[in-house]
């Protein structure tokens, strides 16, 4: 199953609850799932994360929708790499950013492009 395929089968399903209550589930922003691959990217990434932190990279992936899905759909050879800050509280109110993590993460990202 693909990453989209799940999407889309877990839209059916919630547009089957919503139904069986009276009520009307529409899908209105099929954003494109991204499914990280194992490149040369990752391993560069990595090497750069060991030196800055002294510590391995943690590669997770992720419930949320990223821009690599939509980059992915029309540029598929380019290699990709999605990384941030840690964020608590996303998409609330009490939504915040570690400005420590902020830091790290553009020291990286400086350096990942020196040697990309």
């Amino acid at each position: 199953m693909t990453i989209d395929s799940a999407k889309f089968n877990r839209a059916a399903i919630s547009q089957k609850i919503a139904e069986q209550f009276g009520a009307h589930c529409e899908v209105n922003n099929p954003y494109t799932g991204w499914q990280r691959e194992e490149t040369k990217l990752i391993d560069i990434a990595n090497d750069i994360w060991k030196e800055q932190t002294g510590s391995e990279m943690i590669v997770e992936t992720t419930h949320g929708g990223l821009e690599c899905g939509l980059f992915k759909g029309v540029m598929p050879n380019v290699e990709m790499l999605s990384f941030g800050p840690t964020i608590e509280g996303a998409h609330s109110p009490s939504e915040r950013v570690n400005i420590e993590s902020t830091e790290k993460n553009y020291k990286f990202l400086v350096e990942l492009l020196k040697r990309a």
